[in-house]
């Protein structure tokens, strides 16, 4: 079986000092402002970006509105996008 990823892009990456990790298992079975959370935690550089209401939050390539929060699964890939703006 897989096992689960977080992705950090743009700024967020480099707040992170790192483009990705493993899920961490204390997320599985959390909603996702739990992983927010962590990995704020985790990354201190990322604390005020991450969970910034900009910041998209995306689960298996599909954008989510965290209002839904919905559960992290062991071969979920969960990934961090910084505000962007177009043109």
């Amino acid at each position: 079986m897989a096992s689960g990823e977080v992705l950090f892009f743009g700024k967020l990456r480099e707040l992170a000092g790192l483009a990705s990790e493993p899920l961490p298992a204390e997320a599985v079975g959390q909603p996702v402002s739990v992983l927010t959370g962590l990995m704020a935690t985790r990354h201190p550089g990322l604390a005020g970006a991450i969970d910034h209401p900009s910041t998209r939050v995306c689960a298996n390539q599909a954008l989510i509105a965290r209002k839904d929060d919905p559960l992290v699964t062991e071969t979920d890939e969960i990934a961090f996008l910084p505000p962007m703006s177009g043109g």
